[in-house]
């Protein structure tokens, strides 16, 4: 490449080496312009009242729908749904207490924090697809100051969760999987999804011994592991 750049003359060369510096000058101003929008009273008030449209649109088009529509559980006995909701309310913070178990003593999050992020993950996954509650919950509780776990420590917990979850519904797929009244296609997918709960619960228990090992605390990875995995 180098040759090819010399045989066309040193303005070619001068131009290649110029390259990264015009790229760069590039995104500093293309930063500087978004900062000066951020800052703009006027971009403020656009972005503001733009959001705002779209806030009374929905809200028109929800009201349209319950309008021709029933409300959902419109018909169910009042006791039941009180009963319902308090058992929600009672399992959400119980989720987020375990949630908390799951990060060491130095980096746990307050319990408001995490429960904050479980209502903003139940809130973002209705409306987008895929992993964004996770994304949710992440950004958060990062909001909520003083967090003292960081990003990654985060993420791995939210793993370590999504293992907890699988080993929670191996036992329920193992019992769907040998009812007689489920097709082979059905008995096939919970047969799946039983054993993977049980290679989850087998990584929970052997992770700590794993980066406990010498051979593994040579790594960066491993010593970072560590102290953040539990038993």
């Amino acid at each position: 490449m180098a040759e090819r750049v010399e045989a066309r003359g040193p303005l070619a060369l001068i131009a290649v080496s110029a390259a990264p510096i015009v790229l760069e000058g590039r995104y500093r101003l293309l930063f500087a312009a978004l900062v000066r929008l951020h800052r703009s009273r006027r971009s403020q008030w656009t972005l503001a009242v733009g959001s705002g449209a779209v806030v009374v649109v929905l809200a028109l088009l929800a009201v349209r729908h319950f309008a021709t529509t029933s409300w959902p559980l419109s018909s169910g006995h009042p006791a039941l749904l009180v009963a319902a909701g308090l058992l929600l309310l009672f399992a959400q913070a119980f989720k987020a207490y375990g949630w908390g178990r799951l990060f060491s003593a130095e980096e746990r999050p307050k319990p408001l924090a995490l429960a904050a992020g479980n209502g903003g993950a139940a809130l973002i996954g209705m409306v987008l697809p895929g992993r964004f509650d996770d994304a949710m919950r992440v950004a958060v509780v990062r909001r909520y100051r003083p967090c003292p776990a960081g990003v990654r420590a985060l993420c791995l917990s939210l793993v370590m969760l999504g293992l907890i979850d699988s080993v929670a519904l191996a036992p329920l797929a193992l019992a769907a999987a040998v009812f007689a009244g489920a097709g082979t296609g059905v008995r096939a997918g919970l047969a799946v999804v039983a054993v993977a709960g049980v290679a989850a619960a087998v990584l929970i228990v052997a992770l700590p011994r794993l980066v406990a090992s010498r051979r593994t605390l040579r790594f960066r990875l491993g010593r970072w592991l560590s102290p953040r995995t539990t038993s």
